[in-house]
Parts: structure tokens; sequence; C-alpha cells
């Protein structure tokens, strides 16, 4: 037994921990610590709390892909600096990537690159010990122009991946890597995102150009629901035809009820106006033609809008930037819609802050019980910022006694990500690309009520750091309350006494030896 001890007790110390997520908004986390960094994606998978953050560097062949897994303690699974997705040639411009989580816990990780000529679009399929599953060179879907990919996984480890090149296409691709028929959309589409329903049909909103020039199309939205097979199920225009920028995208977002909700930002009246529109499972708009606008004010532009789903009455809460008619003053503002439209938070939405020089909703992520989280760029002061988020309930009343906290507190320039891991384990987590010293790629969690740093949630046996797995870790943690007679941070007492004697003591070791050698 005390050979087994030592021999544990070498192997720990050998394996010592990295930093857990920081508790001091000014610090932290860096991920990739080699250099500026671009586009940065985050996705957790809700079983484990293990969370993906991908991103991209400059390199000899263009942008190469990376990425970095860590625990829901902030511990980074791989190596420093995390791993390389693929060297294969890429364009030295990003076009768009995409990162989720498939239903068996390995990351989904989509992009286009040029290493057959083209801009051809690839997905890769990762798990949690860095195998690649579907090949070191991932999937080809299409020998097309691809641009701007979504990803949506399916409830069977199979997923959905959209994405548009000179008209929009979807293609569904299997557990095992295999695909399906190539879907392509009708003609004069674009930026077309998916989702799926229960059975693993794939729904798409898009836009379909009705006229217009180039910088400034006419497009109306449209949804539309395909099989695996790639048979049509339906199809609806839900918003009708207005005027565009030519760059601006959409989002969708399942409500729950397996229809969606879809935002963009038309040019009415000379005037970006945030709208919504809600279709339910049959593919029928029940908000009006003309889309739920986000506030009924005149004499200013509401953009950028963000949107989540209040899983508990599954209306959508939509963040937006309200600016004067001279765009010169800016405002953060919150609404929340029914499936009809209806506006709850008043004709012109909550304001939630006062009128600033820059304030920027950068994305943001429904609260289990009920309301959302809104992460947003605040003070752009000679091109620096730092990183802010709210939390609002169900009726748009701030939760926080401060009503805002820092994620990131150090006035820098940053290259922000639309993106977050959503809130998994009680703690939302966003990175973004940062040129503080060291220059790199950093990341932050956020918990329910404010605060950053670990958490503790696990009730796993032999989990005695709480970081939601079994492993050597915390054999090192069990090690330490042994020798050194007290309780490490992240010390879960119930969890390290495995056999339930009260005691922490070498046969709790051994038992969690046993677990993991399972």
């Amino acid at each position: 037994m005390k050979k087994l001890l030592s021999i544990i007790v070498i192997v720990c110390m050998a394996l010592s921990l990295s930093a857990q997520w920081s508790s001091d908004p000014s610090i932290n986390n860096i991920v990739y610590s080699n250099g500026e960094t671009f586009g940065s994606l985050t996705a957790t998978d809700e079983a484990t709390g293990m969370t993906y953050i991908q991103w991209f560097v400059l390199s000899s062949s263009g942008m190469r892909p990376m990425m970095q897994l860590y625990n829901n303690q902030g511990v980074a699974q791989w190596q420093e600096n995390g791993i390389i997705i693929s060297t294969n040639q890429n364009s030295t411009a990003l076009y768009g990537t995409a990162l989720e989580v498939s239903s068996d816990g390995c990351a989904l990780v989509a992009f286009a690159d040029e290493r057959n000529g083209d801009m051809n679009p690839f997905i890769y399929k990762i798990s949690q010990t860095g195998e690649f599953l579907w090949g070191d060179n991932g999937v080809q879907l299409s020998n097309l122009e691809a641009y701007r990919i979504y990803v949506y996984p399916c409830n069977d480890g199979s997923a959905w991946a959209a994405w548009y090149g000179e008209t929009c296409y979807m293609r569904h691709i299997n557990a095992d890597g295999t695909t399906d028929p190539l879907i392509t959309i009708e003609n004069d589409s674009d930026f077309g995102h998916v989702i799926c329903d229960e059975n693993n049909n794939a729904i798409m909103a898009y836009f379909h150009q009705t006229g217009g020039a180039f910088m400034w199309p006419d497009r109306e939205v449209k949804v539309c629901k395909y099989s695996t097979s790639g048979a049509q199920i339906w199809l609806a225009t839900i918003i009708q035809s207005y005027s565009y920028n030519f760059s601006t995208e959409l989002q969708l977002v399942p409500d729950g009820l397996g229809g969606g909700y879809v935002a963009t930002i038309p040019v009415i009246n000379d005037r970006h106006q945030a709208v919504i529109a809600h279709f339910n499972s049959n593919g029928t708009a029940t908000t009006p033609m003309a889309g739920a606008f986000a506030s009924l004010e005149n004499n200013g532009y509401n953009y950028y809008p963000t949107i989540s789903v209040d899983p508990t009455t599954n209306n959508c809460i939509m963040f937006f930037r309200r600016s004067n008619v001279d765009e010169n003053t800016y405002q953060l503002k919150g609404q929340c819609f029914t499936v009809t439209g209806s506006r709850l938070w008043t004709n012109t939405g909550k304001p939630l802050s006062g009128y600033s020089d820059y304030v920027y909703p950068i994305t943001s992520a429904s609260v289990p019980t009920g309301g959302a989280v809104l992460i947003y760029e605040f003070g752009n002061v000679n091109n620096q910022s730092t990183i802010k988020a709210l939390r609002v309930d169900a009726d748009g009343e701030f939760v926080w006694d401060n009503e805002t906290v820092y994620l990131c507190s150090l006035a820098s320039t940053k290259s922000i990500s639309h993106d977050c891991s959503g809130f998994h384990n009680g703690q939302v987590i966003y990175s973004w690309n940062d040129a503080r010293t060291p220059q790199g790629l950093y990341a932050q969690n956020l918990k329910l009520d404010g605060t950053l740093g670990p958490i503790q949630i696990s009730t796993i046996s032999g989990d005695a750091n709480g970081d939601g797995s079994v492993n050597v870790s915390d054999i090192n943690t069990v090690v330490s309350y042994i020798i050194y007679g007290n309780e490490p941070e992240d010390f879960i007492f119930d969890n390290a006494d495995v056999n339930g004697d009260n005691e922490i003591n070498i046969r709790d070791i051994v038992l969690i030896v046993n677990i993991i050698m399972q």
C-alpha cells in the first residue's frame, strides 16, 4: 500500500495542474500566448462541463485553425497553446467558421480552406481526448465555394452543416462521418443558418434576394425544413422584403417548441431597425410579415441584436444597441417578445445603460431559471475597451446588486467574438482576442451570481476537485488533503469520501484509482 501511495504521489507531482478560472477580471485566463489570434468560438458539453475553444493563427499556409479543451474549473486539458486542427492551405482572410458540441461530447468544427484550390467546406469531429474521429483531414462537405458556415448537432452524434457560396447549401453528416445528399436551396439565397428538430430534420432560415443593388439588396426572410435524405418538408416566408446592407446576417435560435426565432436588421426609412420573427413547427409565421420591431421609437437606430430564448416561457429576449439620429451616442436596451411578436418590455424596450460614447452588445445566453445575460464591450477609447456583463430576469429587471460586472476590466485592444458557451453548470464562458501583453487569446467564466472563478457543483463519487470528471487530478487533491491536513480551495469532502466512512484516507485513494481504471 505504501508503494502504491508513493507511486501515486510521484505521478501527481509530475502532472501539476494549470490555473483555474481567474477570479480577477484584470487578469483572465490565457488560452494561446504565442501572438495575435483571430476569430474565437466557444462551446460546452452539457454532460461533462468540458468546454472547447477554437481560434485561428496566421501562418505561412494562411489561417491555421487551433483548439483547446478546458474542464469546468478552467483547467486546460490539452497541451499548452492547444492543438492544431489543420495545416492545409487556407486564405489569409476568415470567411466564417463554426463550433458546436455533438450529443456524444465531441467538438464539431467546420470551416472552409483552399487545400483543393477553391474555398471548400470541411467539418471535423474531435473527441475530448483529442482524437480526430472523422479522419485527420476531416470530411469534405462539397467541392463548391463556401462562406459563413453554420453547424448544429443532432441527438444521435450526427450533425447538420449549412453554408452559402453561389447559393445556400445544407448537408447531414452521420455519426460515423458518412454524408447524406447535398441539399441546394433556391437561387439568390444567402446567409443560411441551420438548427434541427427532435427528429433530426434540418430547419434553415435564410435571405432570399428579391431585387435591389449589390451593396443594398432587397431581401425577404424564408425558412425551410428538410429530412436527412434531402426531401423538403415545408417552405415559407416569415419576413417581407426590405432593403439590407449586403453584409447583414441573420440569427436563428430554436424556441423549445419545435419552431424558432429569427432576428435581423433591415433598413427601413433609411434607418437600421432590429426585428424578430417567429415560426412554429409547421413553418408558419406567428408574427406579422413586417416582423416585430424591437422599439417603436423614432429618430434613432436600433441595431446589433443578440437573441436567446427564455426556457421558462419560450419568449425571445433581445438585447440591442440604440443610437441617436447622429449615431454618436449609444445605449443598451432589451426587449422581450412572445411567439406572436408582442413586446413585453414596453414598446420602446427597457434601457439597460445610459447613453455613452461606446457600448456594443456582443452575445447573450438564456438563464435556466429565466431571463438572460448579456456580454458587451464598453468604453472603446483610443481603440481600447473592456468587457462587461449584465443579467436581467424574465421581466427585464436587473438581478445583480451592482447591475453590471466586469469580465475583463483591463482596457486593451480587443477583437471580440459574437459567441459564448451558454449557461451550463451555473456558468457561461467567453473568449476573445486581446493585444495586451502577452498578446493572444483570453477566456473568462461568469457565474450566475455575477462572480468569476472556479465553481463547485460536482456530486460525482471520486471527483474530489469538483471538475466534473474522475482522473489523476482527484488523487492529487486527496493526497494533498491527507499529507498537509488542509482542504484545497476546490476540495469536495463528500466526493473524496468514496467509501462513505466520513474519513479521507488511503482507502479512498485506492477506490478513486479503481474508478479511473474501470
